[in-house]
């Protein structure tokens, strides 16, 4: 029992997210934003900031694959939260993009 415990503590905790709901159909399991909020991007942009870096900090895991939904205000705020993401150290950022051409994502790893 004492071994499974130690395994499950040790083992990748990956999640699935996408950036927006409700924009695309995506393989993710939650969503950062529940939608796009009205206004300009000086309005949304410190707002989302803040969003993204709590969301961040809620989580445990040790690899994120994010999958953006087409809004680069929220992408822009989820890459500030993410680099101003205080437990970040030895954690990994898996950024999926949709190929057109061969109807997959396509992932890179975030440094």
């Amino acid at each position: 029992m004492y071994d499974k415990w130690i395994n499950e503590l040790k083992a990748d905790k990956i999640i699935k997210v996408g950036l927006i709901k409700g924009r695309h159909e995506l393989p993710v399991d939650e969503y950062i934003w529940d939608k796009v909020e009205e206004g300009s991007l000086s309005e949304i942009l410190p707002t989302a900031k803040n969003h993204a870096l709590q969301w961040l900090n809620s989580k445990e895991f040790t690899e994120l694959h994010l999958y953006p939904t087409g809004f680069g205000g929220y992408m822009t705020a989820f890459h500030w939260a993410w680099n101003n993401y205080k437990n970040k150290s030895g954690k990994k950022l898996i950024i999926h993009d949709h190929d057109k051409t061969t109807e997959t994502y396509y992932g890179t790893t975030i440094e």
